[in-house]
């Protein structure tokens, strides 16, 4: 037979703190370790994409000067056969352009 017991307020309060306060502590802690990991990666991203362009562009200014021609303001790039304007480049390389 089960018998019933009156918790009383320090029962209430004990309940109240194992149920409740004990895992909202473990979920904050979750959660914060969760947001620092997050604004990690964030971090890390950014200088990832800074780091690609500054390659990008010493890429670039290589293969202008490696091929001779001179790096113009308008951006206008020629083919490296038949010297048309072109936008299209080498996908293996990425330095020399082609119609």
């Amino acid at each position: 037979m089960l018998v019933s017991r009156d918790l009383g307020f320090t029962g209430l309060i004990l309940v109240f703190f194992f149920f409740v306060v004990v895992p909202g502590f473990g979920l904050g802690f979750f959660v914060r370790r969760k947001w620092k990991l997050a604004v990690a990666r964030r971090e890390e991203i950014k200088r990832l994409v800074v780091l690609a362009s500054e390659e990008a562009a010493r890429a670039e200014l290589e293969a202008s000067i490696e091929y001779g021609a001179a790096v113009s303001v308008a951006r206008e790039f020629q083919c490296a056969v038949c010297y048309c304007p072109t936008t299209t480049r080498c996908s293996r390389c990425k330095a020399v352009r082609y119609c």
